[in-house]
């Protein structure tokens, strides 16, 4: 017979009962995982309604002659803003046919008479309009001129 120290018997029926109690827990969550995805699967099968909104060309459109009329108030405050604050006449002459270039640009966009294209078109000039003022403008004006 071997001798077991009670200490040794009271560490091993105790590993035994956390054994035994996760496993009852490991069934249990078991278990409830696949009552919670067998009632999923009710639910799964039958259809919801989702309501989806399309935009239609109209919509689009109104929202494009909207930001192209928001643009071009944006260049002419920016347009005000460089006449105060001294610039030469050259540089003024440059900024504004840069804005009345891109202020009627916006809106022929605007008028196309294809809004998804329009809105592409939009989106670029934008970008680019804001990558030429970061690259070239930003650098000659210096930058407590950023907007």
């Amino acid at each position: 017979m071997i001798f077991v120290p009670y200490s040794m018997v009271d560490e091993r029926s105790l590993m035994m009962t956390i054994t035994r109690f996760s496993r009852a827990l490991t069934r249990v969550v078991a278990f409830g995982a696949v009552i919670m995805m067998v009632s999923g699967v009710g639910l799964a099968g039958k259809k919801q309604k989702t309501e989806e909104y399309v935009v239609t060309g109209a919509e689009l459109q109104l929202e494009l002659m909207s930001y192209a009329d928001r643009y071009a108030s944006v260049a002419a405050q920016a347009l005000d803003d460089s006449e105060r604050m001294g610039f030469s006449p050259e540089t003024r002459r440059a900024i504004l046919a840069d804005l009345v270039y891109s202020a009627a640009s916006a809106f022929t966009i605007a008028a196309e008479p294809y809004p998804q294209l329009a809105l592409l078109d939009l989106v670029v000039m934008t970008t680019m309009g804001r990558l030429v003022f970061e690259d070239y403008w930003q650098p000659r004006l210096g930058a407590r001129r950023s907007p």
